[in-house]
């Protein structure tokens, strides 16, 4: 009698009808399945291994895939070759069904061999599909609200993901988009066109900075915008004059460029990155697939802007004073008129209204705050540290050392003007815009200041969050401005204290009984589901795995994160860029006293052994002498913050 091998049998998800799963053998159950073909496709094969028969009764049920794709496209002529570089589509369309999670094989062996069958229903080939689209649809929507804040590099990513699935598929799909009902192909690759070239890119000035400590002695500022805005997000890659760098990522309208030398330069060479093939591939299954079939839509020309150069002898900005010749630059890419490109293209830029904002408190005759800030600009220049230690609290010198300290701290330009902002709690000024380059990675980041209100002296700095964050912070609402300025302040030293790695800040903020879901976006299925992830989270079907730990736990991963070398998770550098933010409060026992906040902010996370962007979200108990986070989960996707709140009250460990 044929047998059944424990251990081989693949089913995903067997969905057969009744009279198949009452069969007594594997045999009876392809017996049936062949009786109901009508409902199926079927591939079918013998082999005298296995593995063999296993692989030619999938090839056998991808060839009537591709002979059936081949005719529904000869029918409805929805696939134009053209359109996109690739050799077969039909072939592209039959093989993305191995990423079917319901798709069944049965095998069996007797006297002849092995013999096996890979079949899958007709209706779930339907509901495949009907879910891709929706998928599209999602990607579709996300780029559409990236776009609307600005975040460039989220809105290409988006749209290029859907793009390239549409294409691959060959799904005929419309959607209303820009108030019409539109063909979500042809529409996408019209606008994601109209995008990058309404992407401007000019040099910021017109003076190079020098550093003869750095290897990369020369760096240059770039202006970022779209559609004449400054940009919340957008990512390059550079040619240096020895090798490609990539990424770089500019934010708030702004990026620097490093190069060992630049003194022969003719034109800067630099592509807008749309395209993320490696972030794709962890995304989704079938995204996954589309790009390892290396099925891309290309945007040749468009994604590539070279700025002439414009180098005189005039005057150089050195840090040091090393060189006597000097550089200038000039140069601005050359676009044109925003109108009649978006007129050209039948589609335009989508850009939402910024939120009305509440006025913070610049305070006047803070001359002596704003020469502090103006000696630490200097001392940074010179590399001459030391020399400003009496313009700090303890603590102020312990976080600055910790900043100068972890990697080439270079300020970049000049602040246009200093500010000193001022509440009942706190006294901040604003800022110095520096590139912090550690392994190689380089970030820009603005160093605020927060000073002592009795001394004057600074207290403590930390990297200002980005435009967008602030503005969700200070949009108009109806909680004071205390309470603004300690989330704030709380936000930008917990993103500063992952930078520097602050390890003994972090357990500080933390409650004893916190509850801390950490999320990690993973090549294969989730290792460990987090308990009730498929409830709270909509995107539990992607690839991450979710765990929960106590805050000891917590501490010492991060501990081996930080400084243990010889861990595969060990991170040389780590840069945490928060941007739109939704902040709910839950309750108030007295304003910016045990005030409890709810904030889910969008998070790129980026390190030299791991990056991923999602949002995290946290429950804190706001407390000028001391805010503690009582919850914290990270998802890939937002999730409606009242899921939260309900499945965590205050109060409830969560368990």
């Amino acid at each position: 009698m044929a047998k059944l091998v424990t251990g081989y049998l693949l089913v995903l998800l067997l969905l057969l009808v009744p009279t198949v799963l009452n069969a007594q053998t594997p045999g009876d159950a392809m017996e049936k399945i062949r009786q109901a073909s009508s409902k199926y496709k079927i591939g079918e094969a013998s082999a005298e291994t296995e593995e063999d028969a296993r692989k030619a009764a999938l090839e056998n049920l991808m060839t009537q895939l591709r002979t059936t794709f081949s005719l529904e496209m000869k029918e409805t002529e929805k696939v134009n070759k053209d359109d996109y570089n690739f050799q077969s589509e039909s072939q592209l369309r039959a093989s993305s069904i191995m990423t079917v999670e319901n798709l069944s094989t049965l095998v069996f062996q007797d006297k002849k061999g092995w013999h096996a069958m890979t079949y899958i229903s007709n209706s779930d080939l339907a509901a495949t599909e009907k879910n891709r689209k929706e998928n599209i649809k999602d990607l579709v929507e996300l780029g559409v609200e990236q776009e609307g804040k600005l975040n460039i590099s989220g809105a290409l990513k988006y749209y290029t993901w859907a793009l390239n699935m549409l294409s691959s598929f060959g799904d005929n799909l419309s959607m209303p988009l820009e108030g019409k009902n539109r063909n979500v192909k042809g529409w996408l690759k019209d606008h994601i066109a109209m995008m990058l070239d309404n992407i401007e890119i000019s040099i910021n000035g017109n003076e190079i900075e020098y550093d003869e400590f750095d290897y990369d002695h020369y760096s240059i500022n770039l202006n970022l915008l779209y559609a004449g805005q400054p940009v919340s997000a957008l990512d390059l890659s550079y040619f240096n004059g020895e090798r490609e760098v990539k990424p770089i990522h500019g934010k708030n309208g702004f990026a620097t460029l490093l190069f060992p030398d630049i003194t022969n330069f003719k034109e800067l060479d630099i592509k807008i990155v749309y395209d993320y093939p490696d972030e794709a591939k962890l995304y989704d299954p079938e995204l996954k697939f589309v790009y390892e079939s290396g099925a891309r839509n290309r945007f040749e020309g468009r994604d590539h802007i070279s700025l002439p150069l414009k180098l005189n002898s005039t005057k150089i900005k050195s840090s040091a004073s090393a060189r006597n010749d000097a550089l200038t630059a000039s140069a601005k890419a050359s676009k044109k008129d925003v109108a009649s490109l978006a007129s050209s293209a039948g589609t335009s830029p989508i850009i939402t209204d910024s939120k009305k904002q509440v006025e913070r408190p610049v305070i006047e005759g803070a001359e002596a705050l704003i020469e502090s800030m103006k000696s630490v600009e200097k001392a940074l220049k010179n590399r001459d540290y030391a020399s400003v230690k009496p313009l700090f609290t303890d603590e102020g010198w312990s976080i600055f050392s910790l900043l100068t300290g972890s990697g080439d701290v270079r300020v970049v330009k000049s602040p246009q003007e200093y500010t000193v902002e001022t509440c009942n709690l706190y006294t901040t000024g604003r800022g110095i815009p520096v590139a912090i380059k550690t392994a190689g990675h380089v970030s820009n980041e603005t160093i605020v200041f927060r000073f002592d209100k009795a001394t004057g002296l600074i207290s403590s700095v930390a990297y200002a969050l980005t435009k967008r964050a602030e503005e969700d912070i200070f949009r108009q609402a109806q909680w004071n401005m205390d309470s603004r300025y300690t989330l704030l302040k709380f936000m930008e030293d917990y993103q500063t204290a992952f930078a520097l790695k602050r390890l003994d800040y972090i357990e500080s903020i933390f409650s004893d009984q916190a509850v801390i879901i950490t999320g990690k976006i993973t090549p294969g299925p989730p290792s460990k589901q987090f308990f009730d992830a498929k409830g709270l989270y909509p995107n539990s079907s992607k690839n991450v795995t979710y765990r929960r730990h106590t805050k000891d736990q917590y501490i010492r991963q991060l501990k081996t994160d930080f400084f243990n070398k010889k861990s595969s998770t060990y991170k040389k550098y780590i840069q945490l860029v928060f941007e739109d933010a939704v902040i709910s409060k839950v309750a108030t026992d007295g304003f910016t006293d045990n005030e409890i906040m709810w904030i889910e902010i969008q998070q790129q996370y980026t390190s030299n052994n791991y990056s991923d962007k999602g949002f995290l979200t946290l429950q804190i108990n706001l407390n000028p002498k001391g805010s503690q986070i009582l919850v914290r989960t990270w998802t890939p996707e937002f999730v409606n913050l009242e899921l939260l709140k309900e499945r965590y009250p205050v109060g409830d460990d969560g368990k």
